[in-house]
């Protein structure tokens, strides 16, 4: 998905939740309108990112995403981890959406 594809899927989402806070969130967040979404919470197996993290929204395993009421969550982690992340997800009763493309 282009940033353009994303701005869109923004602009029908006031509020979000994304997994993945590392340096594709960071980019993300800086070149498209993801900054201007209220994000409601992020979700990231990484426990120091979790505790450490400077982000206004709390971050937190896939598998806590049922106490913030969430249902679409973007997928802003490396691509060559979204079929994983995906299943993870779906499992959960959640809706992947994929931002990047590619393996």
């Amino acid at each position: 998905m282009h940033s353009k594809g994303l701005n869109r899927l923004l602009s029908q989402r006031r509020k979000v939740a994304v997994c993945g806070i590392g340096e594709v969130f960071a980019l993300l967040y800086a070149y498209t309108h993801l900054a201007d979404a209220e994000v409601i919470c992020g979700f990231d197996d990484n426990r120091d990112r979790q505790r450490s993290s400077r982000w206004s929204f709390p971050v937190v395993s896939i598998e806590e995403a049922a106490q913030f009421g969430v249902s679409d969550v973007f997928l802003t982690l490396n691509p060559r981890y979204t079929a994983m992340v995906s299943n993870r997800l779906r499992a959960l009763g959640l809706c992947p959406i994929p931002v990047l493309d590619g393996a």
